[in-house]
């Protein structure tokens, strides 16, 4: 379930940090275990990727701390966040991730 090219939200002082956003909805039936691929043409295979989970309200249909997710690879372009449920737990519906690429 790719995602692709998401526009950056905010800039660092003299533009030098660009933070991205991703929205990823994972699908139904709920399972505990996900790959995402986020595509981003300013990935590369040497990127480091700083993620993090995004802005939400409380009135959202999932909160993150439900959920642990990292980086578990990088291609040009793309990379990929495995989302895991906590405690087993089958997860489904909208996350919201930022992430900075350095």
């Amino acid at each position: 379930m790719p995602i692709s090219n998401p526009p950056p939200v905010s800039s660092g002082p003299g533009g030098s940090t660009t933070v991205y956003e991703a929205t990823v909805t994972l699908p139904n039936p709920p399972r505990n275990e996900y790959d995402v691929t986020i595509n981003n043409v300013a990935v590369t295979v040497a990127s480091n990727i700083i993620i993090t989970s995004g802005v939400f309200a409380e009135s959202d249909e999932n909160f993150p701390r439900a959920i642990d997710f990292a980086v578990t690879a990088r291609t040009a372009g793309q990379f990929t966040l495995k989302i895991v449920g906590k405690d087993g737990t089958p997860i489904s519906g909208v996350y919201r991730f930022n992430y900075i690429l350095g």
